[in-house]
């Protein structure tokens, strides 16, 4: 074999191992340490498994009666690491500084905080102490640290030691091309192209390491997840390559086999519409009728109420419909549903009605639908929405997989494994007795529908224009409608749990990472009450009231986000005075 060709053969052996050197710690022990500090002069201790660099980021509020300045001095066991100097009192001030390693104790750390500079201020702050970026702390572990990280462990062993090392990774490199190219498919003209394959990987890591202040640090699995993925994928490429004819006839079956589902799916929900299936009607959410729904049923049409006839009797007076998604239909007994609680709150005789037309799952847009499709025909007095702050900002929109039904399918019930919650289909919701106190879903899955909802009090009030405006946009024509037929109008406003519960308001604090104070839990309400306002649409807003009585009563079923029984009456007791007004201005 020529020189060229030796040296070629051993480049890959070379590649592997030098950078499978230069990028793995397999023994790196991730910190991330929570802080939340307030005062004038505080400190948290915390423990560190070694000696290395830090970054403290961080979020910090300065308050005080008067406007004279003032900074916050940060330091670690008495060396200084920041001081920060906040743009203006009340404002929250975000930072990141690396806390340098002569300042680290191996065992336990003090970091501290102190005003100077004002006597009567006081800081709020939320801290995070971590020692890196990223990116998975959990199989197969990668990190991205400092490059300051790196030299840092460079100096704990001497160069005879690295010498050593480097040797074991590179007859590692070794025996892992040599082992892979023996696996590997040899092409037509006889090279093996596994001796590369496993390489390129590990080129693309230690690339990023050293075009950015930023280094990767690869655990031992994760290195060897590295070299497999994209040799895997050469040799996929190639095994099709040489199978051409199988590979044709397993594509061909598996396509027919999908599209026979798909059509089967399609004809399906064409003939009984099931609501995991992307449909532009509210119908998509509509109960089946005669489900069960805890000790009643739904009635013709689906809906949680009695029957009711679309002319009116002649014992009935006057009709309240009422339009809401998951709130109106409800998650407790028809009996303590808030709007049952209304109709028998007006008149104990029966001689008005409130017509519940909640359809569960449902947004703005199809409240509309709602009342120029079965709403009108009642004849109603007074018609009035529940606008729920949670997620009636939403608008519903059709998602690339919801093209498919097998996707849309697949993703139902990935959805549903990792939930851990029961599923209404089609209005189908619940047996047996009620359990006011039961959670509605697993920890998790609750958390993670709390995190989602928290984007509408964490951003700007310009984030929330829009949607407040597109929302208002479909309340106003309900309302012209109503008034075309005689009707008065009225806008619910129904608070999210958020809202009225301190220690979720600290939770979303926490996982966002900023001060409690810093976030604005009344930012929805105001941004849709000033969209409605600018309709001249008259508004009933909840949220005063259940903040006043969730102080001493619980208003939530746990884990669920709709109301408990308590709720419910709370929400029907504060609705009577202002439409028994409405109904007898009329």
């Amino acid at each position: 074999m020529s020189l060229p060709s030796r040296v070629a053969a051993s480049l890959p052996v070379i590649i592997v191992g030098c950078s499978a050197f230069l990028l793995t710690h397999e023994s790196f022990q991730p910190v991330a340490e929570r802080i939340h500090v307030e005062g004038r002069e505080a400190s948290v201790a915390f423990a560190l498994p070694a000696r290395e660099p830090l970054f403290l980021e961080f979020e910090l509020i300065l308050s005080a009666p008067g406007e004279r300045r003032a900074t916050v001095a940060v330091s670690l066991n008495g060396t200084s690491v920041s001081e920060v100097r906040p743009a203006a009192f009340h404002r929250t001030e975000f930072g990141k500084v690396e806390i340098p390693v002569s300042a680290v104790r191996e065992g336990e750390n003090r970091l501290a905080f102190a005003v100077h500079g004002a006597e009567d201020a006081s800081f709020d702050v939320n801290a995070r102490v971590n020692n890196y970026y990223g990116i998975a702390p959990d199989f197969p572990r990668v990190f991205v640290v400092g490059d300051a990280a790196v030299w840092h462990r460079l100096d704990q062993r001497s160069a005879a030691v690295w010498g050593f090392r480097l040797a074991l990774f590179l007859l590692g490199g070794w025996l892992v091309v040599e082992g892979l190219s023996r696996l590997s498919r040899r092409t037509t003209s006889g090279g093996q192209p596994g001796r590369w394959t496993g390489s390129l990987g590990l080129l693309a890591v230690l690339a990023y390491s050293l075009a950015t202040p930023l280094h990767v640090w690869l655990s031992l699995e994760a290195l060897a997840v590295v070299i497999a993925v994209p040799w895997m994928l050469g040799e996929g490429v190639r095994w099709l390559g040489a199978h051409r004819g199988i590979a044709w006839r397993v594509a061909l079956t598996t396509a027919a086999t999908l599209l026979l589902l798909e059509g089967s799916l399609r004809l399906v929900n064409a003939v009984s519409p099931i609501f995991i299936f992307y449909s532009d009607s509210f119908g998509r959410y509509r109960g089946q009728p005669g489900a069960l729904h805890f000790d009643s049923v739904l009635n013709s049409r689906g809906f949680n109420d009695v029957e009711r006839a679309t002319a009116r009797p002649a014992h009935v007076r006057q009709r309240v419909v009422a339009i809401g998604d998951s709130f109106a239909f409800g998650v407790v007994p028809r009996r303590d549903n808030y709007l049952a609680l209304l109709e028998r709150a007006l008149a104990a005789d029966g001689s008005v009605e409130v017509i519940n037309l909640g359809v569960a799952g449902t947004e703005p847009r199809d409240y509309l639908a709602i009342l120029v499709e079965e709403g009108l025909a009642y004849g109603p007095d007074v018609v009035v929405v529940g606008f729920y702050i949670g997620n009636d900002f939403e608008a519903r929109a059709r998602k690339p997989y919801e093209h498919s039904h097998v996707a849309t399918l697949g993703n139902f019930l990935w959805t549903l494994g990792r939930s851990g919650r029961s599923v209404i289909v089609n209005g189908e919701p619940t047996s047996g007795a009620y359990d006011d106190g039961a959670p509605g879903m697993e920890e998790e899955a609750f958390r993670r529908i709390l995190m989602g909802r928290a984007a509408i009090y964490v951003g700007d009030d310009g984030a929330l224009a829009g949607p407040a405006a597109r929302a208002a946009g479909y309340l106003r024509e309900m309302r012209d409608l109503a008034a075309g037929a005689g009707a008065g109008f009225l806008v619910v406003l129904l608070p999210d749990e958020t809202q009225v519960d301190d220690a979720l308001q600290r939770d979303v604090a926490r996982a966002w990472g900023v001060a409690r104070e810093a976030i604005d839990f009344d930012r929805p309400t105001r941004a849709i009450t000033e969209a409605l306002g600018r309709e001249g649409i008259q508004t009933l807003d909840l949220l005063p009231a259940f903040r006043r009585e969730a102080a001493r009563t619980r208003l939530y079923k746990p884990r669920d986000t709709h109301w408990n029984v308590a709720g419910n009456r709370l929400a029907a007791e504060t609705m009577t005075p202002m439409i028994r007004e409405m109904l007898e201005r009329r």
